[in-house]
């Protein structure tokens, strides 16, 4: 065993520069997708900006921050921005706030906050909503008109009130039909549940500053653009203006199981209730991955969690390990589990059919890039997710309470835990490679 352990650590330390040293990780074929996309990914329209912003994160660390452009087009990391639907994934971060402060339940209904509904109406829930699943009409048909009006100067709350006041298209859970409108109706419930004394609309803009802007250091991200544009109705779907480099740490911060420099944001269980399939079987009747089955036929069954695109599931584990909340304009921001990396690539263009290919080899590449384990695949097979690591990490297969023994790149037993919930946390170990021996075999891991 000792003999073994000496030749394991040996191999370990080679890796090491590879894997903590971020100047070692081979970018170039981004390079060159970004560069051979750019005439796509800068859009055609007169509105488009013209260019592209790729931000990667492997941890926390920032390992790629590229951006290219047209000709006479300024596209930057700082570049502010519509992100259309990718607001999704941080306005579902306000209503699982409020669901860990016990203000809000993914089962509270509509009926609870509206009085006079019809009984089908009634009982649809926030899951529901967030997961367009509520019955109430898709995008194919067109949201409510108050919804989408830049001019509209009513309030969110009375928009919601014209949404309850038109027809359901479906029953109830019966279908995935993607729209604007449920979500609306969830960010006026979400502000009453609140409790906070401020006018409809910008109770929603206090609650986005205390669940998302002010713990992921989110200055200039919001509803609105100063001077410019002021609405008491956010589209909470779809209105968001950010950056690169400001909205990346809403999938960092996720990948990291909910911490951010330190602090707790989302609990781990949240975090896994928000990134899983929260559509409890309904029928997909139509998603935006339908217009992208040329690229990948599964695409046509990607399922959603609250707010965000379950793109890939791990077949071992059955842990979604693809997440996204791609906007109409092709903002895209994701995380890749399995190998505990963030990123956005970030396009302002009215064509998002044609960023997508350009988004879908990024995580290809990506993938390729960070896999540890492709250092040596027949010999070394990893056990364990992510790979790195700041702290948490998941065995594929071993069993709870199981002693497991950690030893440094010295060949010291630096750590001795148990298993529960087939989770170990190292967060107490300094940045380093790692042995992790278990009765399963032996896995190296590298905690940043």
């Amino acid at each position: 065993m000792k003999i073994r352990l000496l030749v394991l650590l040996t191999f370990l330390l080679s890796l090491t520069p590879t894997f903590l040293q971020a100047q070692q990780f081979d970018f170039s074929k981004v390079d060159k997708l970004l560069q051979d996309s750019l005439e796509i990914l800068g859009g055609t329209g007169q509105s488009d900006f013209g260019g592209v912003c790729v931000i990667v994160s492997l941890g926390e660390n920032i390992v790629y921050n590229k951006s290219y452009n047209l000709p006479g087009k300024t596209v930057s990391d700082t570049r502010l921005m519509p992100i259309a639907s990718a607001s999704k994934w941080s306005s579902g971060l306000v209503i699982m706030g409020l669901v860990q402060d016990g203000l809000l339940s993914l089962d509270d209904s509509c009926g609870k906050f509206f009085p006079n509904l019809s009984p089908e109406k009634a009982s649809i829930t926030i899951r529901q909503l967030f997961t367009f699943t509520s019955g109430f009409a898709g995008n194919l048909s067109g949201p409510t008109a108050c919804v989408e009006d830049i001019q509209f100067k009513g309030t969110l709350a009375e928009c919601v009130n014209d949404i309850l006041n038109e027809d359901l298209s479906s029953s109830p859970g019966q279908f995935l039909n993607y729209g604007s409108n449920s979500m609306h109706i969830a960010g006026r419930m979400a502000e009453m549940a609140s409790g906070l004394p401020y006018p409809s609309g910008e109770c929603w803009d206090s609650l986005y500053a205390k669940y998302v802007k002010q713990p992921l250091g989110m200055t200039r991200t919001g509803f609105d653009v100063p001077p410019i544009y002021f609405t008491a109705n956010p589209r909470i779907d779809g209105g968001v203006y950010s950056t690169a480099l400001e909205y990346v740490s809403v999938p960092t911060m996720l990948v990291q199981n909910g911490m951010y420099k330190g602090k707790q944001v989302l609990s781990p269980e949240n975090v896994e209730i928000m990134c899983s399939d929260q559509t409890q079987d309904a029928t997909i009747l139509y998603s935006p991955f339908l217009q992208f089955l040329p690229i990948d036929k599964d695409l046509a069954q990607t399922r959603y969690g609250i707010g965000c695109w379950l793109e890939k599931k791990d077949p071992l584990t059955n842990q979604y390990i693809e997440v996204a909340s791609q906007g109409k304009f092709g903002f895209s921001p994701f995380y890749l589990k399995n190998i505990n990396v963030a990123g956005v690539l970030a396009v302002k263009s009215n064509e998002v059919a044609k960023v997508y290919p350009t988004y879908y080899k990024l995580k290809q590449l990506l993938n390729e890039i960070f896999t540890l384990s492709s250092v040596n695949e027949n010999e070394w097979k990893q056990n364990i997710y992510p790979n790195p690591t700041n702290g948490l990490v998941t065995f594929r297969d071993s069993n709870d309470g199981e002693v497991i023994n950690i030893y440094n790149t010295f060949g010291e037993l630096v750590l001795t835990k148990t298993l529960q919930s087939n989770s170990l946390n190292i967060q107490e170990l300094p940045s380093g490679v790692y042995l992790i021996v278990s009765s399963k075999g032996n896995n190296t891991i590298v905690k940043y």
